[in-house]
């Protein structure tokens, strides 16, 4: 149950319970009624004597009441002592009855009461008023005129019945009391609903609110490992769940920081290892060039040709040091435009078949017409010239092949680069593209290699939105792929 239910269902037994109890205790008041008015008691009127009584009294508040509403709490009260089953009031202007109480039945009997013409032959003519009591009832009429309108009172009243004392306080005192006892026990259950639901609610409110509350105190000390469990289903349930989300995104977050610190402690080890060696080489051959170990013009050759090829080596490096650095800033180092594909192979092929070639590398193309793509010359040259490099590089045989194949994919243009080379373990694949992974272990070097080529072709291809894989051919060699967007969402 959510806590929106829970509340509306609270809401809702506030209302119900006291209407509800006040149901109850009203209906019991009026059994207690309906108990009295079973057994009879009522005003006695054991002689025509007090029939006159009740009804004088009884004309004297409807005649100076209001004429147009009689029926007022003096009224209600004095009627209420009469039984209706053995007596009749009947208030009428002129022949149009106003009110009405007690056996209709009676009705019949008002013919018995003279007309209008002959109320001043009657008992009394100065307050036209007309009584008479036989065969055991009692008849009592009366005239008024108000505004030359007529008015009549009716009172007929019937057998003889069991006395009730009208100074008995007992009928006003257990109304009184009831309406106390309706007031008070109202009032409790409406203390003890709401002690109910207010318990009700914190019991299934506060102990989530206080799981939080210690979740976030972890994760403030610094434990990500923490997860919290809800078991209902309410809306507490995503609040717990959007919580697990976090500390899961958080530990993964401080995983990844600090895996890019190992990884960037190991950069620089790298970078600081692989520029030292270089230096240390051009400084030992330097410092035998001063001491005259190289007494031969032949050994100075080669001191300067290892010097020369070690200066190189270093220049490389840092060459590529800052290509990495200007594809870590990002697209704003270079400048996009629409490209064909195919015409950018077919010219770097034709600009670099000669000096490949003098390596022991043959290059070939397999393209497919027109593949447009959104790049930049710059790093599609860059990225052809370092898989060719790494072909040439650690090609086995003495002379290697490389081929580049081309082709429109699914709104893509897919391109393969082939060597024939030995291939890279497969435990070392995941880390190919890594900077400063080297698979020298299992390709036979010919030349230093600063373990960045793979690094960069990679960055390069994901600042033009593709991706780049590599697997393994048989019988042996390296299979490069990778695929760019066609410009234009252009398919095949």
């Amino acid at each position: 149950m959510t806590v929106k239910s829970r509340l509306l269902i609270s809401h809702l037994i506030m209302f119900i319970v006291p209407i509800f109890m006040a149901v109850i205790v009203a209906a019991v008041m009026l059994a207690g009624a309906l108990i009295l008015s079973r057994g009879n008691n009522y005003l006695y009127l054991e002689n025509i004597s007090k029939c006159t009584r009740a009804a004088e009294i009884s004309c004297h508040i409807f005649f100076h009441g209001n004429l147009e509403h009689p029926e007022n709490s003096a009224g209600r009260w004095l009627i209420s002592l009469l039984s209706p089953k053995q007596n009749l009031i009947l208030f009428t202007k002129g022949k149009d009855p106003i009110y009405t109480y007690g056996n209709k039945d009676y009705l019949t009997q008002i013919s018995r009461i003279p007309p209008d013409s002959g109320w001043e032959e009657r008992e009394n003519r100065r307050t036209g008023t007309y009584i008479r009591a036989e065969d055991e009832s009692f008849y009592y009429a009366r005239k008024m005129t108000r505004k030359d309108t007529p008015y009549y009172f009716y009172f007929i009243s019937n057998h003889v019945y069991r006395a009730y004392n009208p100074g008995d306080e007992a009928v006003e005192h257990l109304f009184e009391t009831t309406m106390w006892s309706i007031g008070g026990i109202i009032l409790l259950i409406i203390l003890l609903t709401s002690r109910f639901l207010s318990s009700f609610m914190i019991r299934h409110i506060v102990p989530p609110l206080e799981t939080l509350k210690q979740g976030a105190m972890e994760v403030q000390e610094g434990n990500l490992s923490i997860r919290l469990v809800h078991k209902g289903n309410d809306e507490y349930r995503p609040v717990f769940r959007a919580f697990n989300l976090m500390t899961e995104e958080l530990s993964l977050s401080l995983t990844e920081r600090e895996e890019e610190e190992r990884k960037r402690k190991e950069l620089i080890a790298s970078i600081s290892h692989d520029i030292r060696t270089p230096l240390t080489v051009i400084r030992a051959y330097a410092e035998g060039l001063r001491d005259g170990v190289a007494d031969t013009e032949e050994k100075k050759e080669k001191y300067l040709s290892v010097i020369c090829r070690r200066a190189d080596d270093l220049d490389r490096m840092i060459n590529q040091l800052f290509d990495l650095s200007r594809l870590d800033i990002g697209a704003k180092a270079y400048t996009e435009e629409t490209l064909d594909l195919s015409a950018v192979l077919h010219d770097f092929i034709e600009e670099n078949r000669n000096s490949f070639k003098e390596k022991g590398l043959v290059l070939s193309a397999e393209t497919a017409e027109h593949v447009p793509i959104r790049g930049s010359r710059l790093l599609l040259n860059r990225i052809l010239m370092n898989l060719t490099s790494n072909s040439a590089k650690y090609k086995t045989a003495g002379e290697g092949h490389l081929l580049l194949h081309l082709e429109k994919g699914n709104n893509e243009a897919v391109l393969t680069v082939t060597d024939d080379g030995p291939g890279v373990p497969e435990t070392s694949l995941r880390h190919l593209f890594e900077a400063f992974y080297r698979t020298d272990k299992a390709r036979s070097r010919t030349e230093d290699g600063s373990g960045l080529g793979m690094t960069i072709v990679q960055k390069a291809v994901r600042l033009m939105n593709g991706t780049v894989t590599a697997e393994n051919v048989i019988p042996h060699g390296l299979c490069v792929e990778i695929k760019i967007p066609l410009a234009g969402g252009s398919k095949t």
